[in-house]
């Protein structure tokens, strides 16, 4: 168990009101490939995935990663997006095992690149753009990597690399920060749920084997 919240509990962020969702079909951007930085990522089936789930810097510790995926597939989430800090491809094998969507970028930690694009081989430098349930998100390992250009194109902000969660508004910009499931610096173990309908954000403290 961590200190600071018992196993499983959870705050909430509620910013912004509810928005109509539509399910997108096929990807856009340069060459038709949403994945990079020049367009965004539009998502099928939107308006099952109302609901994604957030995950960083994971820094290969196993037990946290196992017990964030059960959680998730426990809620029904069928998106995950982590903006980095896996570490070694065998920390990645559990994401690319996960029976849903797994986006995901690089973090300044992922030296073994080419190991990590084997096992993942949707795994792409930030910024990546998705867009969800008519949601336009912006990914990115690191909030002060992105240029105020990438901000100004959306509406939602997730970011790791401090290690410490964060939910507020910049504005008019939701930012999220999901903090580390590894617990290693914070002693927490943390992901997040966000709903992309009512832009409203679960932080879970997860338990430690």
């Amino acid at each position: 168990m961590f200190p600071g919240l018992p196993d499983g509990s959870a705050t909430t962020c509620e910013i912004g009101v509810a928005a109509t969702g539509q399910a997108l079909i096929t990807p856009v951007g340069p060459g038709g490939d949403g994945r990079q930085a020049g367009g965004y990522t539009r998502s099928r089936n939107a308006e099952l995935r109302v609901r994604i789930g957030l995950i960083s810097d994971t820094h290969d510790r196993l037990p946290t990663l196992r017990a964030a995926l059960d959680l998730f597939q426990a809620r029904g989430i069928t998106t995950l997006i982590h903006p980095g800090d896996i570490i070694a491809p065998f920390a990645a094998r559990p994401l690319a095992d996960y029976e849903g969507q797994v986006l995901v970028t690089y973090g300044n930690n992922d030296g073994e690149r080419a190991g990590l694009k084997q096992v993942l081989p949707q795994i792409v430098d930030g910024p990546l753009f998705v867009e969800l349930a008519g949601r336009r998100l912006l990914v990115h390992h690191f909030i002060e990597w992105c240029q105020p250009a990438d901000l100004a194109r959306a509406e939602i902000v997730i970011t790791g690399h401090t290690h410490e969660y964060g939910c507020h508004e910049v504005d008019g910009r939701l930012q999220i920060n999901p903090g580390e499931c590894c617990g290693w610096v914070t002693g927490r173990a943390t992901i997040a749920i966000l709903d992309l309908a009512t832009k409203t954000v679960e932080q879970i403290v997860l338990g430690s084997d």
